[in-house]
């Protein structure tokens, strides 16, 4: 905290990523996997609740694919990095403990290979828990 109010937060997170669409009737799922960096500017509005927003840097380990039955890792056809805006609102508990409501806002092309001028960005709706370990609240 740099002040009683204010303060930064880094962050290190594992996030589980997804979404299903149709084509040609038939089902396709996609499922990825990142290990996101924030670092967020917060606000105390009270002791115990915060609100907070900051960039994100998201890295990808993992892109999979189900469909029919049939399952394939794309992760060759996506970007490594991915940035994002995170903002929300938390909690932290005086044992540690704390959690909240998070909205990343994806900046970033993930597709590696795009055609067209097609896109492909993630925006996530995230509820977390988590445990401090440096630092105070």
């Amino acid at each position: 905290m740099l002040t009683e109010k204010i303060g930064i937060q880094p962050e290190l997170l594992y996030s589980v990523q997804g979404s299903t669409i149709t084509l040609f009737n038939t089902k396709v799922d996609n499922k990825y996997s990142y290990l996101n960096i924030p670092v967020l500017f917060r606000y105390n509005i009270i002791p115990l609740i915060n609100v907070h927003a900051g960039p994100q840097l998201g890295i990808n380990l993992s892109a999979d694919q189900k469909s029919g039955g049939n399952s394939a890792s794309f992760k060759n056809d996506v970007n490594t990095a991915d940035f994002a805006v995170a903002f929300g609102a938390g909690f932290d508990l005086p044992v540690g403990f704390n959690g909240g409501i998070r909205y990343n806002l994806g900046l970033s092309n993930t597709a590696k290979n795009a055609t067209n001028g097609e896109t492909a960005k993630h925006t996530v709706f995230q509820i977390y828990v988590g445990m401090r370990l440096f630092g105070a609240k």
